[in-house]
């Protein structure tokens, strides 16, 4: 009661006028924490509020995330998917390596291993064509090929098919 007077509003209307820039600042702490239920719960209610169809994309991208960490792969194929559209029709191809990471790993959490290893693929050769995307990034796209080529049983397969997009002076 004593910020509220000062600011011409009441007490209440502060608790229940939230602004989605901070509850998207929230779901993307509970996410950054680890508590991925948590920042699902507010993904999806953000998704649900928003009409800009960039937000949507932003916000299926970080739920198909929180999907496959909850080890909810089948689930996350549709908003990964849909986010992948809808960047990729918003002309925002920097968003789009992100979501078509989380699409793999929901296609190799659900034993889609072709579908996985054709996304990994296409992202390891953009890279090999120029395309910049964050270092750790790289690290998490030679992980993710080497799961997936060790699940079909060919694990050294994957380090020596990758390896260049990681050599010196490659960023």
């Amino acid at each position: 009661n004593y910020l509220a007077p000062r600011l011409g509003t009441t007490a209440s209307a502060l608790l229940v006028d939230r602004d989605p820039a901070w509850e998207r600042v929230e779901a993307d702490l509970a996410m950054a924490s680890g508590a991925w239920q948590q920042a699902l719960d507010s993904y999806e209610g953000l998704l649900d509020a928003t009409k800009d169809r960039g937000v949507a994309a932003e916000m299926r991208a970080a739920i198909a995330e929180c999907l496959c960490r909850l080890n909810r792969s089948r689930e996350a194929i549709r908003p990964a998917t849909e986010a992948v559209e809808s960047f990729t029709a918003l002309g925002r191809s920097a968003d789009v390596p992100h979501a078509e990471y989380w699409l793999a790993s929901a296609y190799y959490q659900s034993e889609n291993l072709d579908g996985a290893r054709s996304i990994v693929t296409a992202l390891m050769d953009r890279v090999r064509d120029g395309a910049r995307l964050a270092p750790d990034f790289h690290v998490r796209l030679l992980v993710s090929a080497a799961m997936i080529e060790t699940a079909s049983g060919h694990a050294s397969q994957a380090l020596a098919r990758h390896a260049d997009v990681f050599s010196p002076g490659r960023r």
